[in-house]
């Protein structure tokens, strides 16, 4: 005879395993059965899961939105089985955020006043997903990053700031059970262009320090903290990236 119920171990969430105590019982049992049932979240309307006749058992997408209760029955060499004993039901199970399968990436051309166009990537999720989206500023090897204040739409404009610099955007994956972020590769550096200015040009150049270094004619002021102090003639300016 049952004097303690089983009690069922684990959690509750989708691809976990449970696994219960037999609990405990009089007239000394050598051996014990089986059976997982599945419930609604009120743990009634209980259904026996073929062949989950183990003391484990590996959650599934089924499982998702109800509740399980383990019924366990005693037997020893000299009497017919008992009466079985059930557990209370499990927390109602919970399923998995959205997987991720290949990281999202940036595709566009790398140049100041290009748009780069976010691709999600490919996930895996037993539930509808929507999709939200960062891009970030890094160094030329893809480190250091930073988001881009308000650069949280599926597409972005290169701006200066970016020149010589790489861009990565993030991509993250919200399901009913919650979010998965993945980040897309860097792009290579951002090209900027040579272009007018109040009468004269200018155009700009990473060189081997890790400076970038801007030459103007016929221009006068800053550009990208690059200063320039001459209008007769080329000048440049320069400043760390």
């Amino acid at each position: 005879m049952s004097t303690a119920s089983p009690v069922i171990q684990g959690t509750a969430t989708q691809g976990q395993v449970l696994t219960t105590t037999n609990g405990s019982w009089t007239n000394l049992p050598t051996s014990y059965t089986y059976q997982w049932r599945r419930c609604n979240a009120a743990g009634s309307s209980c259904a026996d899961i073929v062949s989950a006749t183990t003391s484990s058992y590996t959650l599934v997408l089924a499982d998702v939105g109800q509740t399980l209760r383990i019924v366990v029955t005693a037997r020893n060499p000299f009497s017919a089985p008992s009466s079985p004993a059930t557990s209370v039901q499990t927390t109602e199970v919970q399923g998995l955020p959205p997987e991720n399968e290949s990281l999202p990436a940036a595709s566009g051309t790398n140049a100041q006043g290009q748009t780069l166009t976010a691709t999600d990537g490919t996930w895996h999720s037993d539930f509808p997903v929507t999709y939200t989206y960062q891009w970030r500023r890094c160094n030329v090897a893809g480190f250091s990053c930073t988001d881009i204040l308000g650069a949280t739409n599926s597409t972005y404009l290169l701006a200066f700031a970016d020149a010589y610099l790489t861009i990565r955007v993030q991509v993250t994956a919200t399901n009913a059970y919650g979010p998965t972020t993945a980040t897309s590769v860097q792009t290579t550096a951002i090209t900027t262009v040579q272009s007018v200015v109040s009468g004269g040009w200018h155009t700009c150049a990473l060189i081997s320090d890790g400076t970038i270094r801007c030459w103007g004619y016929n221009y006068f002021g800053e550009m990208g903290n690059g200063t320039f102090t001459s209008n007769s003639g080329p000048a440049y300016g320069s400043h760390p990236r």
